[in-house]
């Protein structure tokens, strides 16, 4: 749904606020979740994702500072746009305990390839020195 301001918001409480009145009906929106969401603490529980929209620039909007910024820096179209998305609540992960098995290599009989190190000849991973990507790459070459 699309709806047009003549003021930009210049928060994401004010966002929010516009998202409550209709056609949004944010409220009954966040009420119909499984669980039901407080419209008071989406912001807080990392609920609301904004980007917003210069043209053909894309832009994460995570504070109300970043949209000031966003909104005070339009360059690209005379009509920017800013788009919001409800989102699931973002849990914590702790750490594994100690002791515990990590993912950082391949566990026995898995292919290399599939861990991001592309095999050897014999089709063992290759070593990689703890790098990543075109690095890991590069050293595979040098020793090949």
């Amino acid at each position: 749904m699309v709806q047009t301001y003549k003021t930009a918001p210049k928060s994401l409480e004010a966002i929010v606020a516009l998202l409550c009145r209709k056609p949004f009906k944010f409220k009954d929106v966040c009420s119909q979740k499984e669980p039901p969401v407080a419209v008071e603490s989406i912001i807080q529980d990392g609920m609301l994702h904004v980007m917003g929209h210069d043209g053909p620039l894309r832009k994460s909007i995570v504070t109300s500072q970043h949209l000031v910024k966003f909104l005070d820096n339009i360059k690209n179209t005379t009509l920017p746009s800013i788009e919001v998305q409800l989102v699931a609540k973002k849990e914590s992960h702790a750490a594994p305990p100690a002791g515990s098995p990590t993912m950082s290599a391949p566990p026995p009989g898995a292919p290399a390839a599939a861990w991001g190190a592309p095999p050897t000849p014999s089709g063992e991973a290759a070593p990689t020195d703890g790098l990543r990507g075109n690095e890991a790459r590069d050293r595979i070459e040098e020793l090949e």
